[in-house]
């Protein structure tokens, strides 16, 4: 049920305005494009290319297949996305963003937040505060990670049981340090190896 108005645009096309509080939105399964508004909203999505803007609040957003750009804003948000090439960004508050299959782009925002791009190659930046990037298979790119408070969460590959183990798998690699595990990478820009400490990962 959505409450709120909801209005067919065009040939599958909707346009969700939520202005209710602490309340579900729902859309189907075409290119949809929601705000929420005030209040904890939970927002669904179905396939298609969606377009979701919460609001204030802590929100959660659930899409599924398609090309997903999701804004969150205040409030501690949880997004996740499903397959395809999504663009995730986290607001102020401490925020959650999930991807799955896809090459996506997420971006934390202020806040400590947790940043997970599932499959697929994906480019994870965390903003301020202090965030966990998870890295669990292709080839990911951190670009803004601060060896003071930023962790890498390398919990998914079963090798990594030591940091030890953890750093036989970096490399320097020009001004970005590598980390391999298997045929999947991931890529610290601007970062120093001798800079890394068991401190910056959770096996």
């Amino acid at each position: 049920m959505c409450q709120g108005r909801v209005t067919g645009v065009q040939a599958g096309i909707d346009h969700a305005d939520a202005r209710q509080r602490a309340a579900a939105r729902q859309a189907g399964g075409g290119s949809d494009r929601i705000s929420a508004g005030e209040g904890n909203d939970l927002v669904s999505a179905g396939g298609g290319h969606n377009r979701i803007v919460l609001g204030e609040g802590n929100d959660a957003s659930v899409s599924a297949g398609g090309n997903d750009t999701v804004h969150a804003d205040d409030g501690n948000d949880t997004v996740r996305s499903g397959d395809g090439s999504d663009r995730l960004w986290g607001g102020e508050g401490d925020d959650v963003l999930l991807a799955e299959a896809g090459n996506d782009t997420l971006s934390g925002g202020e806040g400590d937040d947790i940043l997970n791009g599932g499959a697929g190659n994906d480019l994870m930046g965390g903003g301020e505060g202090a965030d966990r990037f998870v890295f669990n298979s292709g080839l990911d790119r951190i670009i803004d990670f601060d060896d003071d408070d930023d962790r890498i969460d390398v919990s998914a590959f079963s090798g990594f049981a030591s940091f030890a183990s953890i750093r036989n798998a970096l490399s320097q690699a020009g001004d970005d340090v590598v980390l391999r595990a298997g045929t999947h990478r991931l890529v610290i820009e601007d970062a120093r190896l001798n800079a890394l400490d068991s401190d910056d990962f959770i096996w």
